[in-house]
């Protein structure tokens, strides 16, 4: 489908539109301008390029595991960096998502064999 004509899409843009009518308005700074640049150059744009690179060369199952479990470690890169303690939901629910990918992972693995 033409994602021009696709009607949740025109929905998803409008709800955006919406909310963004109860927004402050932004105060725009060199600094601000920094860290968005910073953020699609190098968090976002060179880990894209490094993980389509790194993925090639393993297995399915690897590349699916580390794909979905990257967001879940991203509080532990930020208490390493930054020394802010998730809290005990945070990581009960972290546990949980672990668990149900491995196992999913896992259960898929053997059925393809």
């Amino acid at each position: 489908m033409n994602q021009s004509t696709d009607p949740i899409l025109s929905l998803a843009h409008w709800l955006t539109v919406a909310a963004s009518l109860f927004l402050s308005a932004l105060h725009f700074t060199l600094k601000a301008a920094g860290a968005i640049a910073n953020l699609g150059i190098f968090q976002i744009g060179a880990a894209a390029v490094l993980f389509t690179h790194a993925i090639k060369p393993i297995s399915t199952f690897s590349a699916n595991l580390v794909a979905v479990i990257e967001p879940v470690f991203n509080p532990v890169g930020v208490f390493l960096a930054l020394g802010e303690r998730p809290g005990l939901t945070a990581i009960a629910g972290g546990a949980i998502i672990i668990a149900a990918v491995t196992g999913a992972s896992i259960i898929n693995a053997r059925r393809a064999q």
